[in-house]
């Protein structure tokens, strides 16, 4: 499973340039990025499953910048409409949080969201608050003091939380906080444990809506800190291990704050959260203007890329019961299936609606 990937390797150390001076990252695996991987995604793929999830214009979404597959329900966050949409695992909408405002159970922004077996916690920077909702019901509860701007946030299994804050290029806080990447806290959101120190002068070009996944018991966070991912156990976040992805081009480390040099030059580099399902590992992976999913087969030792047709991997967002969960508009499908994708049941058409979007679980 995911421990194979990372456990019992060698170490080797990866160079990150932070404010002018080398940091040294010490990394479990580094992994290897050809320069042309080959196009054999579809060959691990044994089958897709389709489902539609409801639409109504209260649910209606624009982007699903998070969703998460707990207790038993789907959520999907969208933070620039402010709000998350729960399904049942049939695809019917359960509740909506959408709370924009100053009131009780009212948020001023949504910045990131997770959900235990309790609650759906939102943090609202904006306030310095996390907002409490009935993880079911999506009924508020009550509200607590963020204590520090968080881009991300993951529940552990021990009931603690993990924050995540990288500082971004251009940008400033109106209040100053500890330079710690991550923040571990208990229940209440007091901070227990601060992870992966940065210097006073150091921003990172580029920013993520999600700074974590989650597959099992196991949590990956990354940021435009190293190419690559850090490993830990969900249970209380104590151990960790780094993965790095070598990239045949990438980002010199002159140029890595250095947001023009970044996007415009033709380096290769990750623009998401790595996803882990089982052995397997899918990456976004950005050139110049062109943006791909990538898969790491470690039976291959290699990572290899999309056919122009057939069983196409749209970039994972989430895990669900050992298979990639992508998210794909239902506008789409019909094309999708002209041009070699396969085609759902007859029930699925049936009930997908072009204006809402469409779930593919992609066995492997």
């Amino acid at each position: 499973m995911i421990g194979r990937i990372v456990a019992c390797l060698s170490l080797c150390a990866l160079a990150a340039c932070v404010s002018g001076r080398e940091e040294r990252i010490v990394c479990d695996r580094v992994l290897t990025f050809g320069e042309e991987p080959s196009p054999s995604i579809p060959d691990r793929i044994r089958r897709v499953d389709f489902l539609p999830l409801e639409f109504s214009e209260a649910a209606a979404f624009r982007c699903a910048d998070k969703l998460l597959f707990r207790n038993g329900l789907i959520y999907v966050g969208d933070f620039g409409s402010r709000k998350i949409v729960a399904y049942d695992m049939a695809g019917r909408v359960s509740f909506v949080i959408h709370r924009h405002g100053r009131g009780p159970g009212e948020y001023l922004e949504m910045k990131s969201f997770t959900a235990d077996d309790r609650n759906v916690y939102v943090v609202d920077n904006a306030s310095r608050r996390v907002l409490l909702y009935d993880c079911r019901t999506g009924v508020f509860r009550e509200s607590k003091p963020l204590p520090v701007v968080a881009w991300d946030i993951e529940a552990l299994h021990n009931g603690d939380f993990i924050l995540a804050f990288s500082p971004l290029t251009g940008g400033t806080l109106s209040e100053s906080q500890p330079n710690y990447r991550l923040f571990v806290t208990d229940s209440d959101f007091a901070v227990k444990r601060r992870l992966f120190a940065f210097d006073p002068g150091y921003s990172e070009p580029l920013g993520r809506p999600t700074y974590f996944s989650v597959s099992g018991d196991s949590l990956v966070f990354s940021s435009f800190w190293f190419d690559g991912f850090t490993v830990f156990d969900r249970r209380d976040a104590v151990g960790f291990r780094h993965v790095a992805i070598d990239f045949a081009r990438g980002i010199p480390g002159k140029y890595r704050q250095d947001r023009d040099a970044v996007l415009d030059g033709p380096y290769r580099y990750p623009v998401a959260v790595p996803v882990l399902c089982g052995d397997y590992v899918a990456v976004d992976v950005r050139c110049g203007e062109y943006l791909d999913t990538y898969l790491f087969d470690p039976a291959a030792d290699a990572f290899i890329g999309n056919s122009e047709t057939g069983a196409y991997l749209f970039p994972p967002v989430a895990v669900f019961e050992g298979r990639f969960v992508a998210l794909l508009p239902g506008s789409s499908y019909a094309d999708l299936v002209e041009e070699g994708f396969p085609r759902a049941p007859d029930a699925v058409e049936r009930n997908l609606n072009e204006d809402g979007n469409l779930l593919l679980f992609y066995g492997m």
